[in-house]
């Protein structure tokens, strides 16, 4: 998530990352055990989040 990218909102290039964890992971359905945190890409102008990522992907396979 290193890319600079382009609010849709107010076409600010500014963004940073940040991720959810804890309650705001990612969890499997009907299963607590099997969790991820989501990474987050957001416009630091406006605050518009710009893309979510869940970074475990294999937890859920």
């Amino acid at each position: 998530m290193n890319e600079t990218r382009t609010c849709p909102e107010c076409l600010s290039r500014r963004n940073a990352a940040g991720e959810f964890k804890g309650y705001g992971a990612m969890f499997r359905k009907h299963s607590v055990l099997k969790n991820s945190p989501v990474d987050a890409c957001f416009c630091l102008d406006c605050g518009t989040i710009l893309l979510l990522k869940v970074r475990n992907t294999e937890k859920f396979s």
